[in-house]
């Protein structure tokens, strides 16, 4: 059983043998009964087994499981923009390699302040590691205010032309239309 040294939040695999029966404990948790096992760490912790072998002749170990400290990371409020507009992303970060998803949108996906052109509302996902391999993870919604396109006439002639008068846009919820004839009736 020797130190170990895991990143906040990560997994740790401890394990040991030579013996028939284990008991694996903390000075506050009983853990397992196997000869390994693995336990997501947040704080420093010992971790101690006895190890009881055929005779039965038992042996205590220690293990400290010290941790790395993950990347700070703060994306921020969601934020509202006007659609087609352009919008910096911003992030508050220690960390020195950046992973943006997903890529539409964005004018780069591995750098730390993407620009995003998007047409629609979408969520981005970043995620950061730390100079000492450790990551963090955090996401921010881009809210793009609806578009609308009305035409301003239709000639509903049967001619194939103008036929329809359809009225489209992206993030619309709700809105009215009024319809008046040339003589505002």
């Amino acid at each position: 059983v020797s130190d170990t040294l895991v990143c906040v939040g990560n997994q740790a695999n401890l394990w040991v043998n030579g013996g028939v029966s284990y008991q694996w404990y903390t000075s506050e948790n009983i853990y397992s009964t196997d000869s390994s096992f693995s336990t997501t760490i947040t704080t420093p912790t010992t971790f101690f087994v006895d190890v009881t072998d055929a005779f039965p002749c038992t042996t205590s170990k220690s293990v400290f499981v010290d941790t790395l400290i993950n990347p700070f990371l703060e994306l921020g409020e969601d934020i509202k923009a006007a659609w087609g507009s352009i919008a910096t992303l911003n992030p508050l970060t220690d960390g020195v390699n950046y992973w943006w998803s997903p890529s539409e949108g964005l004018s780069c996906t591995t750098c730390p302040t993407p620009s995003i052109t998007a047409t629609e509302t979408s969520t981005y996902y970043l995620t950061v590691e730390g100079s000492n391999g450790c990551f963090s993870h955090d996401t921010i919604t881009i809210y793009f205010d609806g578009s609308i396109y009305v035409p301003n006439s239709f000639s509903p002639n049967g001619n194939g032309d103008n036929d329809v008068f359809y009225v489209y846009g992206k993030d619309i919820v709700e809105f009215e239309l009024y319809i008046f004839d040339r003589w505002g009736e």
